[in-house]
């Protein structure tokens, strides 16, 4: 009944969740004077976007896209133009985050590896104190530390590629 209702309501109920969506995003931007302004409420749409939807994360546009975006959206001479630029940015722009192969792999092999690394190094008499830290902290320790090695040595390699 629900879905015959909302037919005769004018489209789809997918199609009505989408505008409705839109429509509550553009209201973020919709006074916006200058580009900073814009930006931040992009910003604030990608914040809320990511709060609101459990195990969901999309990436930020980078700043050039969001510029084009702003000038596109400012030289347009009417609310309706505008409303329809900001619609094809965000459905051309926002992809969803991805987690990397190395980094799924190094957050799947780095608990054993600490453990492995922890019972070879009980065994050096240099650093036999390695056994009064408990297994407790120290495989999240080196879990954690291996994954933000892996995220610090990517992001270093894509700032040479950009240089």
């Amino acid at each position: 009944m629900g879905l015959i209702m909302s037919a005769m309501a004018g489209g789809s109920m997918y199609s009505q969740m989408i505008n409705f969506v839109t429509d509550t995003m553009y209201t973020f931007v919709q006074d916006s004077e200058n580009e900073e302004q814009f930006q931040a409420a992009i910003l604030r749409i990608f914040k809320s976007l990511n709060s609101s939807l459990p195990g969901k994360h999309y990436d930020v546009p980078p700043d050039s896209e969001i510029r084009t975006a702003f000038n596109d959206w400012e030289k347009a001479s009417n609310d309706e133009i505008r409303k329809m630029i900001f619609v094809n940015f965000i459905r051309d722009k926002v992809r969803l985050n991805k987690i990397d192969s190395v980094t799924m792999f190094t957050g799947i092999a780095a608990p054993p590896a600490a453990m492995a690394a922890k019972r070879a190094a009980e065994t050096v008499p240099q650093i036999k104190m390695i056994k009064n830290v408990p297994d407790v902290l120290f495989v999240p320790g080196m879990t954690v530390a291996a994954l933000f090695f892996v995220k610090m040595s990517k992001s270093m390699a894509m700032a040479k590629i950009a240089t």
